[in-house]
Order: C-alpha cells, then structure tokens, then sequence
C-alpha cells in the first residue's frame, strides 16, 4: 500500500509543478481519497470556504484529460457546493479530478483536487483452487486464481489447512507469482513438517481482504479427499509387442500399474509422425491397431487412482512397426498423361504422370514404380513420377501403375489412354508472363473441347517432377492463372494443358512451347530479308530470318505470324495502296508473291506478329518480276511460219519418196501379152480335167497391188480360180501365169497376194506347139517376169 501511495503522491506533484498547481486554498473536495469500482456512480463534491469570496456560478469541474466536465455531469448544491456525478466505466477513468473558479484568462482558478482509484471489484471471487498430493515428496501444494485486478497490491491473504477436520494449519509462506502489480496467482505449500500429508480429508481455507475498499473480507473452502487430489509417481516399465499376423498395424503394450493400488486408472498417448492417438483404461494391458507399417511410435503411459484428479508424470518408450507392402497406390489422373504420333507405325510412346504414393501408405522404403500394358511392363526408379510404355495406336488402352517395396506392391491404378485417332490434343501452346505473379495461358488445335485441364509441373523446361491439375471449364482456349491459384512460384514452373470432350476423354497434356514469352511484348524487327533467285513468272520469293528463343529469360515476344506488306513502287513510293499477306510462324520463312505485274518494280517488308501487337517492319526489298511469254502478234507469225516450214518438209519428203519409188519402178505397169493358146485341159487336184479355149487379152498388173487378194476366192497353195480365170503365181520367182476362158474374160482388178510356194500344178498339152504371130501391136511390149525388169533396171 505504501508503494502505491508513493506513487499517487510523485505523480501528483509532477503534475503540479507542470501545470503551475501551487495555490492558495479556497475550498475542499468530498470525500476524500474516493474509490469506485467499475460501473459505479462517482459523486464528488467541490465546496467554496465562506471568506473564498466564490459562490457556485463561478465553479466547474475538469476530469483527468483536463478537460472540462459537460454541464449534464454537474449539480449546483446550494451557494457553494457543485457536484459531479458520473458512471464510471472503465479503469482508464482513474486518475485526478480538479475543481477550478472561472477566471478573466481563460485558465481558472484552482479551487481543489484529488486523486480517484478505479478497481475491477474490491474483491473477486475465487473459483479456479488446485490443491495437489504429491505423493513421492510427501507435500501439499494450493494455487489460487485470483483473476484480474486493477491493483492486486491492495489485496491481503490469509490461508489454513484443517486435517482430518482437527487440527488447523497455517499457511507458513504465500507464494505470489509475480510482483504485486501483476500477480494473479497465489500459492501455499505445507509439508509433513507442517501437517500430516496424506490425510484422508484436507480442508482448504482462503481469506482475502482489500486494503484500500471499505468492504467486508472474503473466505473461500475446499474439502478435499486424500484418493482425490494425490499426485503418484510414474509406472515403472513399458513393454510392446508388434503383432506381424496383421500385417504389422496392431501392437500388444503392457506396463506396471500403482504399486498398493488394487485398481489403477491410466493413460496411453501413441503418437508417431502420422497421427496420436490417446487410450484411458482401467488395466495394465492393451492392444492397439490401424497403426501405420514401418514406422516408429513413441508411447507415454500416466497412472492414477480411478477417482483421483491428477496423472503420474509421464513414463516414455517406443516401438516400431515391421515392414508390409505398399497399402496405397499412386495417384493418376484423367488428364495425366501425353503421347507420341502414331504416323507410318503401329505403336506410340505413352509417357504417364502420377502422384507418388505417400510417405505413410509406402509401409517400407519404395525400390520402383512399374507400368504395365497387357503383357508389357516398365520399372522406373522410385524417385520418378513418370515414366514410358508403348501401347498401340489403334485401339484404347489401360496402363496399370504400380508402386513396389522389398516386401511387395501396392494396388494399381490405371490411366485410360484413348486410341490415336480419337486424340485431340492442342498443337501449341504459348505461356506469356503478365508478371511475376499471373501468366496467360493461349492454346491452338484440338477439336471438341468441353473442358480443360490446366497442368502444372516444377520444371525449367522438362517435367520430372509430379504434376498438378485445375479443372476449366467451357470451350474458350485462353485463361489467366495467379500464383495464389497454384500455392507455387510462377517462375519456377511449367504449364500444359489436355481438353476434354462432351464423354470426358481427355486429350493428354500438351506441355508449353519451351520458350517463355511475355505478354504485349513487341517482337523485334525481322532481319536477313531477301528475295530469291529465278522465281516463276509473275511472282518474286521473299524469305527472311526467323524469330530465335532465348532460353535464359521470360522476356521473348511470342510471334504468332509474319506479315508480308509489299507494293509497287514508282521513284521509290508506293503507287496506291499497300497489300499484305500473314504467315504463319510455324511454316517457312519464305513466300511466294504472285500475280505481280511483270518488269515492275516492287518493294517488300516483313514484320513479326504477336497476339497483340505488331512488331517494327524490316528492312525494304526491291525485285521486278520477269515474264517470257511472247505478244499474241509473235505467236501467230510463228504459228504460220511453223506451218510453212512443215508444208515445205512434207513436200520435199513426199517428193523423195516419188523420185525413190519411180527409180524402184515400183509405179511402173507392165502390160502383159496373152498369146494365143490351143485347147487346153486344166487337171486340178482332185483329178478333174477341164478345157480352155485360148484367149489374147492385155493385162496390166502393178507391183503396188500385190498385197492385194480376188475379190471372190483368195489362193489356195499358189493357185486361184474365180469365174474361169486361172491364176497360178510362184512367189519365189515372182512370176505370174494366168490363164483365161475365152468365153468368161473378166478383167483382173486386183493384184495377187501368195503365202506358199506353188505346188500341185499339173498341165497336160497337146504336142503341138502355139503358133506366135509375127506381128505386133505398135504400142505391144514383150512380157517379162517382175524379176527380170528388177534386174534390167540395175543395169542402168
């Protein structure tokens, strides 16, 4: 109490000398030293002396912050009292209140003062009493709450233990637990010296007084019996047992109870880096289960009597758990694969991502993952979360995942690959950085898409790591990720992306484009812009430089298509407006314009494109055309001048071969003389006799006409007759013999074709000879064989 009053009175006169509180004295304020506890009315009252020459309309009041106090808080009491009244709610309102007189200055008077303490409650209840039996030191210990006071140094205590309801023992020591400005707890210890310990009943007494209220003090009791509040030591050994029949999750414990105590109550906290459990029993025993394989559990076990308050301290041990196949399988996902192109094979290369199967399902250290496709199967090192397998191309397959210990293998999950033609995935996909914090994912291809699957992998630029999939619906191929959304550093990540169609199928993942690109970053300008040599007609072949990733930053311009920008040109200028045409950046970076106006010049530029802006153009290029295509008037002299030289040949060619054939005499006739015949008979071979008058007939036969037959019978072995005509011709003396009827002479027309050699010819004449006439026709020529004038003519 003494402390606090110091203080009162120190910050008093600080207070006084700062504000110039060194007065003459002219009235009082009551009562004195006031105390109030929180949601009291205040009442104090400042009275003017008589000789002060102050009456109540000069006087006011002022609160602790010197401000001064409304009118609705004071009462004119007669000529020289004004009272201030007021609710105090709250502890800050402590402090000095000063009655002052109004003055000329604006300052006032000091009339009188004093200092106002404030409490919670002059004294609190105490509910929270811990007494405690420790049984291995013989000692009994209480500790009291007293909850919170504004200024606990006022309070006073008094304790008293009564054993066994006769003998009274004074508390020798109150404990307090902090300085008396902020003690909230106060304790008492007796020992077997003070009282006898262990008695069967314990009763408890606290009074408390407050030193500064002028109220009544407080007693607070507690009986306590001995089996209740006695504190014993812990138990003294703990044993575990793993029970490896079931797949080692259960464990036989067993430990020692309180030694005298026929019953003992206990408890068992298992605790392991997985989970704790805790277990209360009435026996020394326990069985335990669903632990986690192949791992460690620490065990504390604390004993009491089954009606006691208070456990033992804590006895430690610990176990381990035996090793058993993996009891969980890896993780996949509908969208957790991507695969190769099935062109010109039967087979295609499936690579599969999964989630590693947790530390607490892989029951012993994992040695592999397998993939398994029918009777195909991969082993991937345990560290992998993804890895190959071939499956075919035509038809859907399942690839099984496995996750393998020394002990065994986890189950299998599968991921459902679609067949190859039924693969739709996108064809490119471009990651542009916003910032450092959000990018913007655009995706190209794909067909069908009714949702997507954004993925993401903690990579630079080859996914090794477990991947992790957001959902996005609707079919638009663009989106914007924050990093709050992927709990991970942007930069230290890659993006892909499968599309699902109306049944679900997913694509697979089409990882990003490798090169990282920013967004509305503008793409350099072009260079090595040039036109090729010897282009078709009519055209000019533009190529240039493409664009080039740098691996090592995220600030690339993505170049969605090059624009072609050209026009013709006329001193240099542009003649009317410009034309351009866009390519995209996956082609060639070359171009073929055509339908130019030839031997005109051209100037030509080639610019980068994004999907926002443009870049600069390039350099400008100049080319004229070609075309060596002749005028219509050229063409038609050629024409005619090609036609006449072709008429020229024709009759120079046809010429030769007239000249060839008149010297061949192949268009000379021979007019052949019949000379006159007696009566023939004409044997054929079937022995018919038949007779012919002779005949003298002119007939003329052309060597062009030999290929040529009778028009009614073609020869028979060298031999024809029609109508009484009889031709027989020796081919292999290209002679002819003819023999006509005299009353049936028809003229020969055509010329005589043979295919044999004459035979079977037989003529029987009379042994007269016929007579020849001496003269001749004027214009008559002795017939000779075709041979013979072939000869004849040799000799010229």
């Amino acid at each position: 109490m003494m402390q606090e009053s110091s203080v009162f009175v120190i910050a008093f006169l600080v207070h006084s000398a700062a504000t110039g509180w060194f007065f003459n004295k002219l009235g009082e304020i009551t009562p004195k030293d006031p105390q109030v506890v929180v949601n009291e009315t205040l009442e104090l009252n400042c009275t003017v002396f008589e000789d002060s020459g102050v009456n109540v309309s000069m006087l006011y009041w002022e609160d602790k912050f010197e401000q001064r106090v409304p009118d609705d808080h004071v009462i004119p009491v007669g000529e020289r009292t004004l009272l201030f009244r007021k609710e105090i709610t709250s502890v800050k309102e402590e402090g000095i209140y000063t009655c002052k007189k109004s003055s000329t200055n604006g300052k006032g008077e000091i009339i009188a003062y004093t200092h106002l303490l404030v409490e919670y409650e002059a004294i609190r209840d105490v509910t929270n009493i811990t007494c405690v039996i420790y049984d291995q030191t013989s000692e009994l210990t209480c500790i009291w709450d007293l909850g919170l006071y504004h200024h606990p140094c006022f309070l006073r205590f008094n304790a008293n233990l009564t054993v066994n309801q006769e003998s009274v023992v004074t508390c020798p020591a109150i404990i307090k637990n902090d300085d008396c400005k902020r003690m909230s707890q106060i304790s008492c210890t007796w020992t077997s010296a003070d009282a006898t310990i262990g008695a069967l009943e314990n009763k408890i007494d606290l009074e408390i007084r407050n030193s500064k209220y002028d109220v009544s003090s407080k007693l607070f009791q507690r009986t306590y019996y001995r089996q209740e509040i006695t504190k014993y030591g812990p138990t003294s050994d703990i044993n575990a047992t793993i029970q490896k029949m079931t797949t080692c999750t259960c464990a036989n414990i067993t430990w020692e109870g309180i030694p005298g105590l026929i019953r003992t109550s206990s408890k068992l906290t298992i605790h392991s880096e997985w989970d704790s459990k805790v277990y209360t029993t009435e026996n020394e025993t326990l069985s335990v289960c669903d632990l986690i394989p192949d791992s460690k559990y620490n065990i504390t076990v604390q004993v009491k009597h089954p009606n006691g308050l208070y456990y033992s301290d804590i006895k430690q041990s610990s176990f381990s758990t035996c090793s058993a196949a993996p009891s969980r399988a890896p993780t996949v996902f509908r969208s957790g694969f991507s695969s190769g192109t099935c062109y010109n094979t039967l087979y295609r290369n499936v690579t599969v991502y999964w989630k590693k199967i947790p530390r607490k399902y892989q029951n012993g250290k994992l040695t592999k993952y397998i993939l398994a496709y029918d009777s195909a199967s991969v082993s991937v090192s345990a560290e992998n979360s993804h890895g190959q397998l071939q499956t075919p191309c035509a038809r859907n397959s399942s690839i099984s995942v496995y996750g393998c210990n020394e002990i065994g293998c986890s189950p299998n999950s599968t991921s459902a690959i679609p067949q190859f033609k039924d693969s739709f995935a996108p064809t490119k996909l471009i990651v542009e950085h916003h910032n450092t914090s959000a990018v913007e994912l655009t995706w190209f291809g794909g067909e069908g898409q009714i949702e997507a699957d954004i993925v993401w992998c903690t990579a630079s630029f080859l996914c090794q790591n477990e991947i992790n999939i957001l959902l996005f619906k609707g079919n638009v191929t663009h989106t914007v990720l924050h990093q709050n959304e992927i709990y991970s550093s942007i930069q230290d990540v890659i993006f892909g992306v499968a599309i699902l169609d109306k049944n679900k199928v997913s694509s697979g993942i089409r990882w990003q484009d490798p090169c990282r690109y920013k967004k509305d970053y503008e793409p350099r300008e072009i260079r090595d812009v040039s036109l090729q040599p010897e282009p078709p007609e009519n055209s000019l072949v533009v190529s240039w430089s493409p664009h080039l990733c740098d691996t090592s930053t995220d600030s690339n311009a993505y170049v969605h298509f090059y624009k072609i920008i050209y026009c013709q040109l006329i001193s240099g200028d542009c003649k009317g407006t410009e034309s351009s045409v866009s390519v995209l950046a996956s082609a060639n970076t070359q171009y073929m314009i055509q339908n130019l106006e030839p031997e005109k010049e051209y100037g030509i530029w080639v610019k980068a494109s994004s999907l926002t802006r443009e870049g600069p153009r390039s350099e400008i290029v100049t080319g004229r055309p070609t075309n060596n295509d002749l005028p219509s008037g050229a063409t038609a002299g050629i024409v005619v001048a090609s036609l006449f030289v072709f008429a020229l040949v024709f009759a120079g060619v046809m010429f030769i071969v007239r000249n060839v054939k008149h010297r061949l005499g192949f268009d000379e006739a021979f007019p052949i003389h019949i000379p006159e015949m007696d009566n023939k008979i004409f044997t054929d071979e079937q022995g018919k006799s038949h007779q012919y008058e002779k005949v003298e007939k002119n007939v003329s036969i052309s060597r062009e006409t030999e290929s040529a037959s009778l028009s009614t019978q073609n020869f028979a072995n060298g031999v024809a007759q029609s109508n009484g005509v009889l031709i027989q011709m020796n081919k292999m003396s290209n002679s002819v013999n003819v023999t006509l009827r005299h009353d049936q002479l028809k003229e020969v027309k055509n010329s005589i074709k043979a295919d044999k050699p004459a035979s079977g010819f037989i003529e029987k004449q009379r042994n007269d000879k016929p007579k020849q006439k001496k003269e001749l026709p004027p214009d008559y020529t002795q017939a000779v064989t075709v041979d013979q004038c072939l000869k004849g003519q040799s000799t010229f």
